[in-house]
């Protein structure tokens, strides 16, 4: 990965290195706001621990069908080309 990074130019590398920390903090937070809201519902530490890994990866896959999704709608909304009949 390193050896791809050096080879990329200054300016998309300083910017690859800002999203992977955007979204390594991102991910950080939804954890620890998981783990957070239900150990304060419960008060179980098993269960905020459970959550804040399970619910993630059911995003994951809800993400995935959701971008279909709006791939699809996308796809719908751009102008077909127009054919002339001969």
């Amino acid at each position: 990965m390193l050896a791809v990074l050096n080879e990329i130019n200054p300016v998309n590398k300083e910017s690859i290195m800002v999203k992977a920390c955007e979204v390594s903090s991102g991910v950080a937070l939804h954890l620890v706001v998981g783990f957070s809201v239900t150990y304060a519902m419960t008060g179980s530490i098993a269960a905020g621990g459970l959550v804040a890994l399970v619910e993630p990866l059911c995003m994951v896959v809800a993400h995935h069908f959701h971008d279909k999704v709006w791939h699809g709608i996308k796809a719908r909304r751009q102008p077909q080309p127009q054919t002339v009949a001969a």
